[in-house]
């Protein structure tokens, strides 16, 4: 089987409703289980029109589908397709198929003016051919609640049923500009959050102004068949006040009776980690996400970068997939912006940071550092005074997501 005998389309370029089965039975593998419910679920959360199935021949032989969402960095959101659904039928995986429907869809995704993509990759492998790097990290925690510190009750609390989407989506935005990585969330990824696939009951909690809140909690409980006590679990939670921080230890305090340990995910710099009294938190697993820059220009030109941050570097990008993206990149940083300009070789080349696209992800991202790149090999070139502008460029808080998608 080769290249030309595989096509990547749309659900409406085939039998809709055939196809959808049989990307189904693929994807049930391990992607929702066995549930048509939650596949029906999956699919109007993340839009039938975001689907893509490819074929060998007349058989459907895989397929994925993405959010049409924005990452942060640097306090500016970015055009961004989350990659999710990934299923390639176990006949079929090792021949490229997998890699094929990757490369058509990140063309069109390109086409489309759409700067930067995202995944959670099940082999790191597959997606660093294609351009992918790492990009940030999830961590999921639990605390006892005992560890928590006399509570505050200062900030007021208020328990809706029905979560309160807009004002859950105002806090997440703060807290998302004030950090690298995070998303802003379309309706299906919000849905994910307040209605879980496994389908417990969810509570949400705001800390403060009911209409601009310090924070929010979306919590749910963990079955009686995980043991007792139970846990205390957070689908998702914003605090962006030391005053939201402690009004959410007071919540959790006063859940001590019935519940042992409060779970949670979030970043390496958690505020629940800094706050509580001891340091009995338990990691149970951290994961990384990957980046892939689709339009080296556009991508650079939308993030944003520290203000006092100025002075101008060449780098030279490598990008096999994407003959565009490849060559001297002029970057001009001023006033929290970035200009990037295609040029021609230096007169001095052995000042050009050398790196592949994707060593520009994962810089961009702010997971790692052009000094870390440089010791690894994976990126060269530029004297001290480049490496410490693109390397004060790029910093800030460390990225990290609370979702998988």
């Amino acid at each position: 089987m080769t290249a030309s005998d595989l096509t990547v389309r749309t659900l409406d370029q085939c039998n809709a409703a055939r196809t959808e089965s049989e990307y189904v039975d693929i994807a049930q593998e391990s992607l929702l289980g066995n549930s048509l419910d939650q596949w029906q679920t999956y699919l109007g959360r993340i839009g039938r029109e975001n689907v893509r199935v490819i074929h060998a021949g007349q058989s459907l032989v895989g397929g994925l589908a993405f959010y049409r969402m924005q990452h942060v960095y640097g306090g500016q959101p970015i055009p961004a397709a989350g990659i999710s659904g990934v299923a390639i039928d176990p006949a079929y995986r090792g021949g490229g198929v997998c890699a094929t429907l990757l490369i058509e869809t990140l063309k069109e995704l390109r086409n489309e003016g759409i700067p930067i993509a995202s995944l959670y990759a099940s082999t790191q492998h597959l997606y660093r051919s294609v351009g992918f790097e790492q990009a940030g990290t999830r961590y999921d925690y639990s605390l006892p609640l005992r560890s928590l510190p006399r509570p505050d009750r200062t900030l007021t609390c208020t328990r809706f049923e029905s979560a309160p989407l807009d004002a859950l989506d105002y806090a997440h935005r703060v807290r998302a500009h004030a950090t690298n990585g995070n998303i802003l969330r379309t309706e299906g990824l919000w849905d994910r959050l307040i209605h879980p696939y496994d389908g417990r009951r969810c509570l949400t909690y705001l800390f403060g102004d009911i209409n601009r809140p310090d924070g929010y909690v979306i919590l749910k409980q963990a079955g009686r068949d995980d043991g007792l006590p139970a846990d205390l679990i957070a689908s998702d939670y914003a605090a962006n006040t030391g005053a939201a921080v402690r009004r959410l230890m007071a919540l959790l305090h006063d859940h001590r009776s019935i519940f042992g340990r409060f779970r949670w995910s979030g970043g390496p710099d958690d505020p629940l980690l800094f706050m509580t009294d001891e340091l009995w938190f338990e990691v149970h697993e951290v994961l990384r996400w990957m980046l892939r820059i689709l339009d080296v220009p556009q991508a650079i030109q939308a993030r944003g970068y520290p203000r006092h941050v100025s002075g101008r570097c060449t780098i030279r990008v490598t990008d096999s997939l994407f003959p565009a993206n490849s060559g001297y990149w002029e970057l001009e940083f001023s006033r929290g912006q970035c200009h990037a300009r295609q040029s021609n070789a230096p007169e001095l080349p052995q000042n050009v940071v050398r790196l592949d696209i994707r060593d520009l992800a994962t810089l961009y991202s702010g997971h790692t550092t052009l000094r870390q790149l440089i010791r690894l090999g994976q990126a060269d070139g530029g004297d001290d005074q480049e490496i410490d502008l693109i390397d004060a460029a790029f910093a800030g808080p460390a990225p990290w997501l609370p979702e998988i998608y």
